[in-house]
């Protein structure tokens, strides 16, 4: 004889709100990029996850110095995450503006407006992650976008 138990519905997945991309920009206005080990393309300077309570300005503060080695101030959201995004950031750095060699492949700096024009002649040079957020930053309120929507 085979009895079953009544099946109970999973709950439905908690969104991940605790996510965030970081672009990190410099004293001259300029955007960090990185290339990592794999796939080698050029990306934004930091995503990561906060920590269980922890606030995320001090989440992205300390993933710019474990992840780059660097010291990041002022992270400031510019759009929050939601249940199909994470939140996006901008920090400055301040001290020491090159990443630790040992954690990236290449790094470079450049102006917002080089940035925009990147993502629309080779996206393909690009991360798919990095030519998402920078058009998605296109919609945002004046004197909060990198201006780099191209």
């Amino acid at each position: 004889m085979t009895t079953t138990a009544p099946h109970r519905q999973a709950p439905p997945p908690v969104p991940d709100l605790r996510g965030f991309a970081c672009f990190v920009i410099d004293g001259a206005g300029r955007v960090l990029l990185v290339r990592r080990a794999w796939p080698a393309l050029w990306s934004h300077a930091l995503d990561g996850r906060a920590r269980p309570a922890e606030p995320m300005t001090r989440a992205v503060a300390r993933h710019g110095r474990d992840d780059l080695g660097l010291a990041l101030v002022e992270p400031v959201c510019v759009r929050p995450g939601t249940i199909a995004t994470r939140g996006v950031y901008l920090a400055s750095v301040t001290g020491r503006r090159d990443p630790d060699p040992a954690r990236v492949l290449a790094h470079r700096w450049v102006d917002p407006e080089e940035l925009g024009r990147a993502v629309v002649a080779a996206p393909w040079a690009l991360s798919p992650a990095l030519v998402e957020l920078v058009r998605g930053l296109g919609d945002l309120p004046a004197g909060e976008t990198l201006e780099v929507a191209g």
